[in-house]
């Protein structure tokens, strides 16, 4: 079974997931995302898993989804910089190049 994190877990990063949730496609959710409200409506929306860390969030994940406001990219993903190998990474961040992604998470998928 392949698993999806969500790196951010705000109205976007809900819907995505809430619109794959709704697929009953066989793959696990899980997410992270400091802030105690947004975590728990992605929960409700689509019976994800948060994790305690953006670390253990990515560990097993298969693909990355980056779904963060920008002025908060480089914080969100410095812990897991370079460890996201082998990994599909998707983002949504509204001006980032890919450029810019890559050399903040050291991967080029």
């Amino acid at each position: 079974m392949n698993t999806i994190c969500f790196i951010g877990a705000g109205k976007m990063a809900s819907a995505i997931a809430g619109g794959l949730f709704k697929t009953k496609a066989d793959f696990r959710i899980q997410a992270y995302d400091p802030v105690k409200s947004a975590a728990e409506n992605f929960v409700s929306i689509c019976r994800g898993t948060m994790k305690p860390s953006v670390e253990e969030a990515v560990s097993d994940a298969d693909v990355v989804l980056i779904a963060v406001k920008p002025q908060y990219l480089k914080e969100a993903v410095a812990p897991v910089s370079g460890k996201l190998s082998g990994k599909l990474v998707l983002s949504i961040v509204v001006g980032v190049t890919i450029e810019s992604l890559n050399a903040m998470l050291g991967t080029g998928r």
